[in-house]
Formats: structure tokens, C-alpha cells, sequence
């Protein structure tokens, strides 16, 4: 039986591997902190406790130990932080292969949101309107209010942690200086427009440089109400739209992906996009694309070990995954701000698992705890 590794146990991401690759009948050893959500499963073999990423000498060490003594075939960072440590060990180390990296210049691609939109517009890809600021005595764009600032970098390191940033909405010049003063300590800002529409995400697996499955969702109900920097808390899985998978595939090919990634839109009403970024890593609605039949945690053990990746597994369109308490936090939140029919539709739709269309993330018959 093989085993794998599961790092950053306290993500959504983490708990829906744990779960995939155990009923696949592998031995599974998740990593985090006490009482993490992934130790919680009966699919978990042991569970272990992760050292900070930040200190990435003794992070790496401690995976090094570990994979000796187990000879893991796969090894899965969940979060932005066990990824950048990964991302250190040079292109040939077996541990860096077992986590299924790009290479490194690829890898800053996506990580560095200013190199990611000068990708996507030599790749005449459209993006929202946006400024690189690397000092706050920049001018703001030359246009209305409301802005939103966009950290360059997702996670950055900072007196020996590591911290993450995220996007904030600014509706005028006073609220701007000090937002984009707090955010200048800790990386260049991406000062953008804001565009209209939801949010519309290509999910992808590949294999160095081919294109081995693709997936497609949008997002209903995004965490924080106005969708900056905050994971959907509901989706609903899509027929991909030619041109917006084509522009996914595009910006991947030319950087000769290798491994999971989800490329991020915003579309409007009307069929207008734009990308937003690329997330360089398996991604918090998950489940969504694996109850639908895309098992995309599968998928990565599969390139890990160098096996044959089955064919594009076809998908049920239009059916929905919910992270049911925090989207009943999100609909209390919305309660007031919206017409009450829709507050009433949206309690009625609670009763979709009744009828086999939608289900609760990392909700299992099997592993109910």
C-alpha cells in the first residue's frame, strides 16, 4: 500500500485529500496543527505535527526525516506557506518531485501577481485596469473610486513569519493612504479597478506542460460578502467556456505547467472577463470538483508515482458543494442587504441535498467525524 502526505491539515483543501486518497484505499498521514480539521478523519493513518514554514531550514529538515522513514509517493502542500518552502529545494531533489512542482521561474509566475498579469497581457488576455506601486506616494489611477488593492504577493515573509495579505476595497482617497501604507510594508500593491461580475474559475491538472484535465466553476457566495481575497462558501460546477479555458490553457502552456492550478476570473452578466490570478496549488472549493467526479487529489498521486492519469473524467454540470457553516454566516450577513424573495430562495435552496444537487464540503457517510 502507498503512502502519502498531506500537509497544512487546517485547510479545506487538505481534508478533502485526506479523504479522496483514503478511500482510494492509500495509506494517508496528514500534517498540521492540534486538533486541525484533517486529523479529525478515520481516514487519517497518523497524524503529525508541522513545524512553521517560515522557518523553512527546519521545515524542510523535518520532511526530509519524515520521507526517509516512510518513502512517501506523494507529497501535498495545501497552503501558500508549505509551498513556498517546497519551492526552495532545487529542481532534482526527490522531495520537490514528490510535491509536484513547476519549475521555479513558472512557479514565481503565479506567485508574483505582477508578473502574472505581464504574462497574461503579452498573451493579449484581458485584466482589470491596474498600476504597480511599489511606493505610496504613487498617484492613484487615473479614474473614479472605488480601488482595490491587491497585494503582488499573497505570502510574504516578515520578521521570521510568514503573513498573509489580502486584497482590500478602498471607496476613496482617505481610506486609500493608510490601506496602501500597511500593505507597502510587506510587498509591491496592485492597484486595480473594480470590475463587475462573479467569480469563474478554471481548475486544471497538468502534466509537464500537457493539459491532463480540466474543470470549471463559478462561485455563489464568495466569504467575506464583497469576494476580496476570501474562498467561495458556495459553487456550482460549469460547462467551461471556450474562450475563458482557452485563455487558462494559454497562460499555462506558456509557462510548461506541471501540477494542479486554478486560473481566476471575474465575469460579468454580459460575457465580459478578466483574469484575476493564478492559483498555483490545490484550492479551497475542492470538493466541489471532486464529487462531481473530478478527482483531482487522485489525479496528483498519479503524477507523482509516474502513472498513467486516466482520460478527462466527464462531470455532472450545474450541481452545487457548500461549506454549510459559513455559508449560513454569509446568508445572515446578507440577510438586510438584499430583497427578502432572494433571502428566501436561498434558504430554500438548503434542501438541494434532498434531491442529489448539491452536498456539504467534506461531508462522508464514511467519515463522519
Amino acid at each position: 500500500m502507498a503512502t502519502v502526505l498531506i500537509l497544512d491539515g487546517w485547510s479545506r483543501a487538505a481534508v478533502e485529500c485526506v479523504q479522496s486518497l483514503g478511500r482510494r484505499g492509500l495509506e494517508v498521514h496528514a500534517a498540521g496543527s492540534p486538533d486541525c480539521p484533517a486529523f479529525w478523519s478515520r481516514r487519517v493513518a497518523q497524524r503529525l505535527m508541522q513545524p512553521p514554514a517560515a522557518d523553512s531550514d527546519r521545515f524542510l529538515a523535518w520532511l526530509r526525516e519524515l520521507d526517509h522513514t516512510h518513502g512517501y509517493a506523494l507529497i501535498a502542500p495545501t497552503t501558500e506557506a508549505s509551498l513556498l518552502a517546497l519551492a526552495d529545494l532545487p529542481v532534482d531533489d526527490p522531495v520537490r518531485a514528490k510535491a509536484v512542482l513547476p519549475s521555479p521561474s513558472s512557479l514565481e509566475s503565479c506567485l508574483d501577481k505582477a508578473r502574472t498579469l505581464a504574462l497574461a497581457e503579452s498573451l493579449d488576455i484581458a485584466a482589470p485596469e491596474t498600476a504597480v506601486i511599489r511606493d505610496e506616494r504613487q498617484i492613484p489611477l487615473a479614474r473614479d473610486f472605488p480601488h482595490v488593492l491587491k497585494p503582488a504577493r499573497s505570502v510574504v515573509r516578515r520578521s521570521g513569519t510568514l503573513e498573509q495579505l489580502k486584497p482590500v476595497l478602498v471607496r476613496d482617497a482617505e481610506t486609500r493612504g493608510p490601506e496602501l501604507a500597511r500593505l507597502l510594508a510587506g510587498a509591491a500593491v496592485l492597484e486595480q479597478e473594480l470590475v463587475p461580475g462573479t467569480g469563474y474559475g478554471i481548475e486544471v491538472l497538468y502534466r509537464q506542460g500537457e493539459l491532463v484535465w480540466s474543470f470549471a466553476h463559478e462561485r455563489l457566495h464568495e466569504g467575506s460578502g464583497t469576494g476580496l481575497g476570501s474562498g467561495s462558501v458556495y459553487r456550482r460546477s460549469v460547462e467551461p467556456e471556450r474562450e475563458i479555458l482557452d485563455e487558462a490553457v494559454r497562460m499555462l502552456d506558456a509557462l510548461r505547467w506541471h501540477g494542479p492550478a486554478m486560473v481566476e476570473f471575474r465575469r460579468a452578466e454580459d460575457g465580459r472577463h478578466w483574469l484575476m490570478e493564478v492559483n498555483p496549488r490545490l484550492w479551497g472549493s475542492l470538493a466541489l470538483a471532486v464529487d462531481v467526479g473530478v478527482d483531482f487529489p487522485f489525479g496528483l498521486y498519479r503524477l507523482a508515482t509516474g502513472r498513467p492519469v486516466p482520460p478527462q473524467p466527464a462531470y455532472r454540470r450545474g450541481y452545487h458543494t457548500r461549506v454549510m457553516f459559513e455559508d449560513l454566516d454569509w446568508l445572515r450577513r446578507q440577510a438586510g442587504a438584499r430583497p427578502a424573495f432572494r433571502t428566501l430562495r436561498d434558504l430554500l435552496y438548503l434542501f438541494r441535498p434532498l434531491v442529489f444537487r448539491e452536498s456539504w464540503d467534506h461531508f462522508d457517510w464514511g467519515d463522519l467525524g
